[in-house]
């Protein structure tokens, strides 16, 4: 080649973090270490790819591999190869109980790549639901202590 840059052929991973905004289009956190000398530790870098998902196949949580290929738009320079583990539904999750182990927990713990959650919406539902199982919890145990001084 006498021009311009040699492509990557080096299959790259990532977690996918957004569908559905743009056709034919995911876009994918992907991390990468490397090593600082001067600190003498691994430093990790996150970026956000845009893809090129021409059979839709990606789905929100899903870990997949992908590759650089020509640039298909202004930020489109990267297609989906194939899904490495997909993000089970709760629909069957609900049904099958057993498999509760494999949500995306597991997957977490053993590369500890990704976060917990897949959205900040997901995160905000949580807090609200432990903050209310709080304020019952209190109000359940002044009521109490209000019965046993009174009594």
């Amino acid at each position: 080649m006498s021009h311009g840059k040699r492509l990557m052929n080096k299959p790259l991973e990532g977690v996918v973090v957004r569908l559905g905004k743009m056709m034919k289009t995911t876009t994918v956190l992907q991390n990468n270490y490397y090593y600082n000398y001067k600190y003498d530790l691994y430093v990790k870098r996150t970026k956000k790819v845009h893809l090129h998902d021409p059979n839709g196949i990606a789905r929100m949580g899903d870990l997949i591999r992908f590759r650089q290929c020509r640039p298909i738009s202004k930020l489109k320079h990267h297609e989906v190869v194939e899904v490495l583990w997909r993000q089970p539904t709760t629909a069957f999750l609900e049904a099958n109980p057993e498999f509760e182990s494999l949500s995306r927990g597991a997957l977490v713990n053993s590369r500890n790549d990704f976060d917990l959650m897949a959205s900040r919406e997901e995160q905000r539902q949580m807090e609200k639901q432990l903050k209310r199982a709080d304020k019952k919890a209190k109000d359940a145990a002044t009521m109490a202590k209000d019965a046993t001084t009174s009594a």
